[in-house]
């Protein structure tokens, strides 16, 4: 059985997200935002969300963002992953939540990083002697 190999976390520059805020304060969302384009994330739009979102941060992502929106998750502190099959490939959205505090610091960041799962390489078998052996004729 094969098993699922971690993918090496994208630069900030490769992640590309929407931030919606969810909270009653004002600006959050532009405040968020700037600091993580400050941080080199690349924030495409702020604004805010439909509706009140209850709890803290949610990062959710569509197909083939994952590691991009675990990048994003480890600066924002107390973020929710949430996969959300129906959205574009490689989209994240950030949607900060009521009991959204803050982003961590540089330093708590990298020392999140670091707990992460790292990838490993995916090792080829090697075929056995008995598999490159001729089948017997019948």
């Amino acid at each position: 059985a094969a098993r699922p190999v971690a993918a090496p976390l994208p630069a900030p520059g490769q992640v590309r997200l929407v931030l919606r805020n969810g909270t009653q304060r004002d600006g959050l969302g532009r405040t968020v935002g700037d600091a993580l384009a400050a941080r080199g994330f690349a924030v495409l739009s702020t604004g805010n969300a439909p509706g009140p979102v209850a709890g803290p941060a949610q990062v959710r992502f569509g197909p083939r963002a994952r590691q991009g929106a675990t990048l994003l998750a480890a600066h924002v502190l107390g973020a929710q992953l949430r996969p959300v099959p129906a959205l574009p490939p490689g989209t994240v959205q950030l949607y900060l939540g009521t009991s959204f505090v803050r982003l961590r610091t540089p330093a708590e960041t990298a020392a999140y990083v670091r707990v992460l799962p790292s990838p490993r390489p995916v090792a080829t078998p090697k075929p056995s002697a008995k598999a490159l052996a001729p089948a017997p004729c019948r």
